[in-house]
This record gives C-alpha cells, sequence and structure tokens, in this order.
C-alpha cells in the first residue's frame, strides 16, 4: 500500500472528517482495495499532526460507515465501498 495522500488539511473545519474523508477518496480511486490495511493511529498522527483521539475518530468512522473493519491486534482494513453499486440481480425465471 502506498503511503496517505498529503492533503493539507482546513484546520479551522473538524480534522477527523477530513481525514477519514481522504482515506474514503482512496478507496473510491482503488488506491486502497478490500483487504488493504489502512494507516494506523500513529501513522495518521505523524501524517497530519492531529492527536491521537483525533485519528482515532477517523478511524471510527470509517467502521461505523462500513468502509473499514478492525482485526484485534493486526490493525485496520478496507472493507469495501459501501457507496458502491450492487451488481443488478439476475432475472427471475
Amino acid at each position: 500500500m502506498s503511503d496517505l495522500e498529503r492533503r493539507d488539511l482546513d484546520r479551522r473545519k473538524p480534522l477527523w472528517p477530513q481525514i477519514a474523508e481522504i482515506i474514503k477518496d482512496q478507496i473510491r480511486s482503488g488506491e486502497l482495495a478490500p483487504g488493504d490495511r489502512i494507516p494506523g493511529i500513529h501513522a495518521l498522527m505523524q501524517e497530519y499532526s492531529v492527536t491521537n483521539s483525533t485519528a482515532q475518530k477517523a478511524l471510527k468512522h470509517l467502521k461505523d460507515a462500513d468502509w473499514a473493519e478492525s482485526w484485534s491486534g493486526s490493525g485496520t482494513y478496507v472493507k469495501g465501498n459501501p457507496e458502491a453499486e450492487e451488481p443488478p440481480s439476475p432475472p427471475s425465471p
């Protein structure tokens, strides 16, 4: 997995939604695929100069919105893109 896209955050707005949106953009674009590890709390803190709490909120939002899942002791991984269209169901006979 490549490093997080470097994007300046607007410090006048809440930071955790901006970080979550950056990660969502990476999932939408395919840069992060299902099963890929999402950068952890410490990586997010360092990359964006944010607090532990801010990084935790960003990851929690991704999990709550079904973009990611955590595996105990292993990290947070891309679950999928809940915005993607479901493939059409086959016609009934």
